[in-house]
């Protein structure tokens, strides 16, 4: 059985994930939930992961990418890297 939950998003829970853990791939059970990923508003991923593989992607339009470049000049490098899921 799996178990999904959903939670929004707010700079409270994200100082909390970040303070959780040291890396996102220390998410396992049965003390953290793992392979969690984020949501747009319709529901399609823009970012997932499998912890066990120590394996994330981000799923971003062409929009997304260009802002997220334009805004964090050094992702530019990871956003020309794509690797496929394992």
């Amino acid at each position: 059985m799996v178990t999904v939950r959903y939670f929004s998003i707010s700079g409270a829970s994200v100082d909390l994930l970040a303070s959780t853990a040291d890396s996102m791939f220390d998410w396992e059970l049965p003390d953290l939930p793992e392979d969690w990923a984020l949501l747009r508003s319709d529901m399609t991923p823009w970012f997932e992961s499998v912890v066990h593989e120590e394996w994330a992607a981000l799923l971003l339009t062409e929009a997304e990418i260009a802002q997220l470049a334009s805004d964090a000049p050094s992702w530019s490098e990871v956003l020309a890297d794509p690797r496929p899921h394992p």
